[in-house]
């Protein structure tokens, strides 16, 4: 939640040393959509064969079709 408000106030997030999936469910609540699109090009970087499934079944449940189509 932190992250998010260093977001809103300074616009910039160091998301590599965080858990994304958190930090992109509070961005999608806070409509922080420039925070959103940093956490799919995080996730899209790191997803290996141990992730994917993972990612995949996120990125349905927050509607992000990009990083559903990657996973794929």
């Amino acid at each position: 939640m932190f992250l998010c408000y260093s977001y809103v106030y300074g616009e910039k997030v160091d998301i590599t040393t965080t858990p994304v999936l958190p930090l992109m469910y509070a961005a999608k609540k806070y409509f922080l959509s420039g925070l959103v699109k940093e956490c799919v090009q995080m996730l899209q970087k790191s997803i290996e064969v141990e992730t994917v499934c993972t990612v995949l079944q996120e990125s349905m449940k927050f509607a992000e079709n990009t990083l559903k189509e990657k996973c794929l």
